[in-house]
Parts: C-alpha cells; structure tokens; sequence
C-alpha cells in the first residue's frame, strides 16, 4: 500500500470534552510519542475518548489508517494478563518512558 500523503494514526486515551478541546500533541503527556512518530513519517493525532462524545471519535478514527490505543485497566487480573505491568519496565529508557519498579523482579529504571 502506498500513501501520497504520510500515514495518520491516532493516539487514542480516555479524557472529558475539557481535555479533548484542549488537546494538541506538544502539550500532550505523549509529547515524546508524537514526536517519535513524525521523526518516521507519521502523521499522529490525539483521539480523545469519552462516552459522551463516542460518536465523534468513531467519525475522527475513520480517517486514520492505525489506533494505538492508552488505556489503564483497573482489574488487577486485566493488568497481569495483558503484562502491562512488564511493558513499563520494558519502555522505561525510551524517550516516553518513565522511572518504574516492579514488585517481584529484581530490575527497575
């Protein structure tokens, strides 16, 4: 597949309509996410999601050709099967990463 112009993506996490109108990606906590992405060519987006406005975000996600996806599960359970816990270990020195322990393994960042 070849696009003429670069391909968009969007970053989509939770938020209220406050965070979603003020939502621009130098701004963003994924700063350094957005900036990774344009240094490759792609053109990302932030996709702020809430129920009350699901309809908007259904309309803005049609237009891009991938989602990355930030969502916090609350369920311990959630958390160890989807090894979120391990990837923050493992993202720890990249430029989105952040200092994190993890109870039960002997490394940390």
């Amino acid at each position: 597949m070849s696009f003429s112009s670069p391909p968009r993506l969007a970053i989509l996490y939770p938020g209220d309509r406050a965070a979603c109108d003020r939502s621009s990606p130098a701004e963003s906590r994924f700063a350094s996410l957005f900036d990774a992405f344009a240094a490759a060519g792609v053109a990302a987006e932030p996709a702020v999601y809430n129920d009350d406005f699901a309809d908007e975000v259904l309309s803005q996600l049609q237009h891009v050709q991938g989602v990355l996806v930030w969502h916090n599960p609350t369920h311990p359970d959630t958390i160890l099967r989807m090894g979120t816990k391990d990837v923050l270990l493992y993202v720890c020195d990249l430029p989105f990463g952040s200092g994190v322990h993890r109870v039960g393994v002997l490394s940390s960042c």
